[in-house]
């Protein structure tokens, strides 16, 4: 297999670092850049898997206080929990991961075939916008986190297995639709994004390992592209905490729209 230049992969990483976090999709920029770009397309599922890990490990970086409260390394006092009880993280966490789970396990035929297809990512963006949109519906959300809202974000999070559909876009506005005040909205988006990017990427390791091409990953390329990732999708995750505070959220939707607008375009 040839693996793209350190340019191309650089490039790949930084869409993904900053499509991840904010509510625009990562996965519908990704495949709609490859397929507008063939000469893109052949790292494939090595690159997807050395990016998906630079964020899921920027993320870890990020809410570090968090992680090692919920593992018990840090006191359940420490207020990077944000007033929750370490049962209550490890809870919420494990309900709203349930269907995710089920959805990219059940679905992952009709999935693929969506990754190739610009106008089911052009829709599914339009979709994100006008989730997104919704969002002025709750603008100043003030209440904490509990197992309802927990199972409401986690289904909202199971749409986003399409290309197109923002993981972060769900889940957050979900949140602020069930009147999930910003932290723990964007703090709860986040540490669930961590057990669906190492699914994802163990499903990846999973078909690297059946065709025998695990030993791609440990390429210089491939190296730079989670670093790229892992490095401006940290940036993004402030950047995502910042905006949900400041009423700027549903303003994403026009970009989203544009987007959708320029795939359907294309697509015909």
């Amino acid at each position: 297999m040839i693996h793209p230049g350190i340019a191309v992969a650089v490039f790949l990483g930084l869409i993904q670092g900053i499509t991840e976090f904010l509510p625009i999709s990562s996965s519908g920029h990704l495949a709609a850049v490859q397929v507008l770009f063939p000469s893109l397309a052949s790292p494939g599922v090595t690159l997807e898997l050395a990016t998906h890990l630079g964020t899921a490990m920027a993320v870890l970086l990020y809410h570090r206080r968090l992680v090692l409260a919920v593992i018990g390394l840090l006191p359940e006092s420490d207020p990077g929990l944000l007033g929750l009880g370490r049962l209550q993280w490890w809870h919420y966490g494990l309900v709203g991961s349930l269907p995710i789970a089920a959805v990219g396990l059940t679905a992952q035929e009709t999935v693929r075939a969506a990754f190739g297809d610009l106008l089911w990512i052009g829709l599914a963006l339009a979709f994100t916008g006008a989730v997104l949109m919704a969002s002025r519906l709750r603008p100043h959300p003030d209440g904490d986190l509990n197992l309802r809202r927990a199972v409401l974000i986690g289904l909202a999070q199971s749409v986003a297995v399409f290309p197109g559909v923002s993981r972060s876009g769900m889940t957050i506005t979900a949140a602020m639709l069930a009147n999930v005040r910003a932290s723990q909205a964007v703090t709860f988006s986040l540490l669930l994004s961590i057990p669906a990017i190492f699914g994802a990427a163990l499903l990846d390791a999973v078909q690297l390992f059946a065709q025998h091409r695990l030993a791609t990953l440990l390429s210089i390329d491939l190296a730079f592209a989670t670093l790229a990732a892992g490095l401006i999708g940290y940036y993004c995750i402030g950047l995502v905490h910042r905006v949900s505070r400041t009423g700027w959220w549903h303003r994403f939707a026009w970009y989203c729209w544009l987007a959708a607008i320029l795939l359907i375009q294309a697509a015909r």
